[in-house]
């Protein structure tokens, strides 16, 4: 008799295999300098751009300063697009061009990109370069997504919102928020549970109000969140390794951990509150990401954004899992726990640093 796993892996591949489709990717054209640097602007742009749509997007790229071929290619795309002038960097979606580039572009980019997804416009550069007719637009029932693959949406879209909550869940972002809870309530003592509830709560009041665009920011502002976050992963690890000396040499705590202690009710809400806006806040791009690809789900289908009630209520209950199972594996290591959330926090801040674009930060 099969066990409950195997009906349930069964079950799975049974619903994923009608609905594995060919999904059509979007092309997106990028004619550039080397020496450009709007254009530099614009290669950082698109690199982040593709990592949010997950492998619905591909950018195919010619430089045009010191190949001849290619700037010759540009002015046939000109022509044909009725565009005039030989600047970098251009952008051609479909028949939608964009000549030059600042963050107002990078905007209107992002909106060229959702409506094509909606609806996939003839490939006008692909035309030129083939001397064949430009294709008409057609519409568009099949995206990439995590896990199963390329997908008609037009069916199992509760089932799509589960499996794009998932993936999200073990993204680099939300795992380090995770991580960061845990080992805050390693040291929260037993108020660890308000902890992890204000944290998730405000985290995720924080995202919705991203996803929705009802918080935006710039550049400036992305810098000045990862750095705070960083700082204060380095400090909360300096705090568990201060932990763990003190306790291998049985020492007393000094006066401002005593007084955090003996407010520690009132402390846990502070903290709470605190890390779950700076742990919303890492979601600043990533908002774009999976969430983004729900919502074009949302648009194709002219279904109401509830799915997004189930989305969060997947990832929040993951999270709660994640932070139980996490907290009761480091507390079988009971003193050296206090060196590994050093190690795991440390890490964590030096990617952060280093390699942002794990993050999905744009600087």
């Amino acid at each position: 008799m099969l066990s409950t796993v195997k009906k349930i892996v069964i079950f799975l591949i049974f619903l994923f295999l009608p609905f594995s489709v060919h999904a059509e990717t979007l092309d997106v054209y990028l004619f550039y300098g080397e020496e450009c640097a709007y254009c530099h602007q614009e290669w950082e742009f698109l690199d982040i751009m593709v990592r949010q749509y997950h492998g619905n997007v591909e950018v195919h790229e010619y430089e045009v300063w010191h190949d001849s071929k290619n700037a010759e290619f540009m002015m046939d795309v000109k022509d044909e697009l009725g565009d005039k002038g030989e600047s970098v960097p251009y952008t051609v979606i479909g028949e939608k061009t964009f000549n030059g580039f600042q963050e107002e572009t990078g905007t209107e980019i992002l909106k060229a990109i959702d409506a094509s997804l909606k609806k996939m416009p003839g490939d006008t550069v692909k035309a030129v370069q083939n001397d064949e007719k430009v294709n008409k637009t057609a519409d568009n029932n099949s995206l990439v997504i995590p896990i199963i693959g390329e997908t008609d949406i037009t069916q199992n879209t509760w089932l799509n919102t589960i499996l794009l909550a998932l993936a999200d869940t073990f993204t680099l972002n939300n795992l380090f928020a995770v991580f960061f809870t845990v080992i805050l309530i390693m040291l929260a003592g037993k108020y660890k549970k308000t902890l992890a509830l204000t944290i998730l709560s405000v985290m995720f009041i924080v995202y919705g109000l991203l996803i929705f665009d009802v918080l935006t920011f710039n550049n400036l502002i992305q810098t000045v969140v990862k750095t705070v976050i960083a700082a204060s992963a380095i400090i909360v690890s300096a705090f568990a390794l201060n932990r763990f000396i003190k306790k291998l040499d049985n020492k007393k705590d000094n006066k401002l951990e005593t007084f955090i202690f003996k407010h520690q009710k009132i402390w846990t809400l502070v903290f709470g509150l605190i890390f779950g806006l700076l742990f919303g806040l890492i979601f600043v791009n990533a908002a774009k990401g999976y969430p983004h690809i729900l919502d074009l789900i949302l648009q194709i289908n002219s279904l109401s954004n509830i799915y997004y009630i189930l989305y969060f209520l997947v990832i929040v209950i993951l999270d709660l899992f994640l932070i139980f199972i996490l907290d009761f594996i480091l507390n079988k290591f009971k003193l050296n726990k206090y060196i590994l959330c050093f190690v795991i926090l440390i890490t964590l801040s030096i990617i952060l640093i280093f390699w942002p674009k794990l993050f999905l930060f744009t600087s």
